[in-house]
C-alpha cells in the first residue's frame, strides 16, 4: 500500500513507540544502580541514542504505513522484552524483573492494537498474495463523486464504519483527481459516505486495475447509525466485510 497521508490511529499508535528511549534510560540507570542526584548524560550516551535511532527507524516505517512493519515491531520488542528478562536473572534484580515483566505486558497490548490498525479496510484490501487484486464483496457496488462529476461501476473488498477499500480501473482515479464522497449501493439500499482518500494499491505492470483506501470522514450519530444498519445488512446476507 502507499499512503497518500497518515491516517490518525496509524499516527497515534506510531507515536507510542517513542516510550522506548524512555525505558532504556530507565533500564541503564538501574543496571548501573544509578542514585537520581548522581545522574549524568555519559552514562546514557551510548544505550539511549541507539535506542532513539531504532526508535526513529521504526516510526517512520509506521507512518509511511511500510507493510510487514508491524510484525518487525513485535519481534523487535519480544527480543527486548526477553533480553530485558536475561538481564533481571543476570543481576538477580526485582526492578530489572518488573520492568522486563511491565515490557511484556506493554508489547503485548500494543501488538493487539497495531494488529487492529493495520487491519482497517483503508490500510489493508484483504488482497491476498496470489491474486492481482482484491477480491470484492459480491452484489456490493460504488460510484464515486469527484466534485460534481459522478463515475459509476467501482467494486468494493473491504467495509467497516471506519471506511472501504474501493477498486476499479486505472481510468477511475488519478493522483491528482480523488474522490470527495462514495455511494454504496446493495439490493436496493444506496448509503452515501463523504470520504479522504488514505492510500492507494501499487500500480503493476500489465494490470488495469487500481485500489484506493478511503476514510469515513462524517462523524455524526446518525450517520454512523444508518453506516452501522448497511454493514449489518451485509454480515446478515453471510457477506465478511
Amino acid at each position: 500500500m502507499v499512503l497518500i497521508k497518515t491516517p490518525p490511529p496509524l499516527l497515534r499508535s506510531a507515536l507510542i513507540v517513542w516510550i522506548t528511549p524512555i525505558v532504556v534510560a530507565l533500564q541503564t540507570a538501574l543496571f548501573l544502580d544509578l542514585p537520581w542526584w548522581k545522574l549524568d548524560w555519559a552514562f546514557f550516551e551510548r544505550s539511549v541514542p541507539i535506542a532513539a535511532g531504532i526508535t526513529f527507524f521504526l516510526w517512520i516505517l509506521l507512518l509511511r504505513g511500510t507493510r510487514g512493519c508491524r510484525h518487525l515491531i513485535v519481534a523487535a520488542g519480544v527480543s527486548w522484552t526477553v533480553a530485558s528478562g536475561a538481564l533481571a536473572i543476570y543481576r538477580d534484580s526485582a526492578v530489572l524483573g518488573l520492568v522486563a515483566l511491565g515490557l511484556a505486558v506493554f508489547w503485548f497490548f500494543y501488538s493487539d492494537l497495531l494488529a487492529s490498525v493495520f487491519s482497517l479496510p483503508y490500510l489493508n484490501p484483504g488482497k491476498r498474495w496470489y491474486q492481482s487484486v482484491p477480491e470484492p464483496i459480491p452484489g456490493l457496488s460504488c460510484d464515486l463523486r469527484f466534485g460534481e462529476d459522478v463515475r459509476k461501476g467501482f467494486a468494493i473488498s473491504r467495509l467497516s464504519l471506519e471506511g472501504s477499500f474501493i477498486v476499479g480501473t486505472k481510468a477511475g482515479f488519478t493522483k491528482k483527481k480523488l474522490p470527495n464522497e462514495a455511494i454504496l449501493h446493495f439490493k436496493g439500499h444506496k448509503m452515501a459516505c463523504p470520504i479522504s482518500v488514505i492510500s492507494r494499491m501499487p500500480e503493476n505492470k500489465g494490470s488495469d486495475s487500481l485500489g484506493i483506501g478511503v476514510q469515513f470522514k462524517n462523524s455524526d450519530l446518525d450517520f454512523t447509525k444508518e453506516l452501522a444498519d448497511f454493514v449489518e445488512l451485509l454480515r446478515g446476507e453471510g457477506h465478511v466485510v
